[in-house]
């Protein structure tokens, strides 16, 4: 079947005419449900807030930082609202509920009715473990608190919100173990090449190889940590000692108090 120019210039026009859409008088436009978090937002509440961030690195702070900060001022801005706290874990990995003290803290409160509500940036900051989230999802339900996701707009008392919940939390749960394969993969191939990732070590420096080097002025500070635990110095006492004198970390921080420092890696 042979299509003429007629037909094609025909096709064309009857799309264009279609995409033009009709008359607006014509539709009767039915308004949007509102949503659960509309009426939140008049309400008596006691807001918490939980963060976390998986790593302590700068970018990470940064994210913590806008966070709270951003959380913070929604709930003070709120006549409604009485704020409840923040609930952080920083430098803890999403997939480990048993470590995180501060949402175990913030399930007590709850349980305890020092809170109503609950902001989080994310099902992936809250938690990268189907099981774990939806656990504690379920647990903060019987104290009739609930938890809203600002990513995803969702509120975990709504009707739907435990479905979407479930697949959001299983999609969230599925990237942290892909991003786990690549970075384990990338390890094992690096290793493989005889190729290795060392970490920043106090009294040591990388060459252009990779290769570690001494840092005279670091290995300073090195030699006295040791000198000083071997002679029965607490680890506060040497602490103490080498902030006195401006001693730093690898980072530049200043020395802390209450663990162990083997080559300036902190050991709590």
């Amino acid at each position: 079947m042979i299509i003429s120019e007629k037909q094609t210039a025909d096709s064309k026009q009857k799309i264009t005419k279609r995409y033009q859409g009709v008359d607006p008088s014509l539709l009767e436009v039915i308004p949007a449900i509102a949503t659960d978090e509309v009426a939140l937002e008049e309400r008596p509440l006691k807001v918490a807030v939980y963060v976390r961030v998986s790593t302590e690195n700068d970018e990470q702070k940064s994210s913590y930082e806008l966070q709270v900060n951003d959380f913070t001022a929604r709930i003070n801005n709120n006549p409604h609202w009485e704020f409840a706290g923040i609930y952080a874990d920083e430098g803890i990995p999403g997939t480990e509920l048993s470590h995180r003290k501060g949402m175990l803290q913030m399930i007590e409160d709850a349980k305890a009715g020092k809170i109503d509500h609950i902001l989080a940036k994310s099902i992936a900051r809250f938690a990268r473990n189907v099981v774990d989230c939806l656990s504690v999802i379920d647990e903060l339900k019987k104290y009739g608190v609930g938890v809203h996701f600002d990513e995803n707009n969702l509120y975990t008392m709504d009707s739907t919100g435990s479905l979407v919940l479930t697949i959001l939390a299983t999609v969230a749960e599925e990237e942290s173990r892909s991003k786990s394969f690549i970075m384990n993969w990338s390890i094992e191939r690096r290793f493989s090449k005889g190729i290795f990732l060392t970490l920043k070590l106090l009294g040591y420096d990388l060459d252009e190889e990779g290769q570690l080097v001494v840092n005279p002025d670091e290995a300073e500070t090195v030699k006295v940590i040791y000198d000083l635990f071997l002679n029965g110095w607490t680890t506060r006492e040497i602490a103490d000692l080498l902030t006195e004198y401006g001693r730093t970390t690898k980072i530049g921080n200043g020395i802390t108090t209450g663990f162990r420092l083997v080559n300036g890696v902190k050991y709590t």
